[in-house]
């Protein structure tokens, strides 16, 4: 063998060995996934909100206990968008009609973000709802229209998307939150 053929060789050999321990590292088990400090505490808000919710006096308290839970977490955390959606009801129900009515949107378009298409529907035409009776028509017909435009999404299943056609042809009203 020639002398540049023991240097290649040699390479391969050095070069075979070094990508060894990381191809061994890729085949080890991985490290548990830690909850954050943040998730954690939008859990503890989210508890505490739920407990003062049961008490009609304190539906706004709730409603600032879930927008905070939501602030909590992460925009790429799909449960953001359920607390906004509590918050929103919370403030509803407590009175707060334009708060409410601004995280029923936040929370539609949150929903979007991770491709629920049902919550992010029923969130806009919730909205919708509680506009209308702020006296918004045109922002009450652009929210319905948002929820129309999802009616057509290929994520939705047949029933899902009959249900939100009706909702949105029998104007189903914010009584109907869950």
């Amino acid at each position: 063998m020639s002398a540049r053929m023991h240097i290649l060789a040699g390479a391969a050999v050095l070069f075979a060995l070094t990508a060894v321990p990381s191809t061994m590292t890729a085949q080890q088990v991985l490290q548990p996934v830690r909850v954050t400090a943040e998730a954690d505490r939008a859990e503890q808000l989210a508890a505490e909100a739920f407990s003062v919710a049961a008490t009609p006096t304190q539906f706004r308290k709730a409603g600032r206990l879930y927008e905070r839970a939501a602030a909590a977490r992460s925009s790429m955390d799909p449960h953001s968008a359920v607390a906004l959606r509590k918050a929103a009801v919370s403030h509803y129900y407590g009175g707060s009609t334009v708060k409410s009515a601004e995280l029923m949107e936040r929370s539609a378009d949150r929903a979007i973000q991770f491709g629920d298409v049902v919550s992010a529907a029923n969130s806009y035409l919730d909205a919708a709802f509680i506009v209308q009776g702020l006296r918004q028509g045109q922002r009450a017909t652009d929210l319905a229209r948002r929820a129309q435009l999802l009616t057509v999404s290929p994520l939705l299943s047949d029933a899902q998307r009959s249900a939100l056609v009706a909702r949105i042809a029998g104007g189903t009203n914010v009584a109907a939150l869950k």
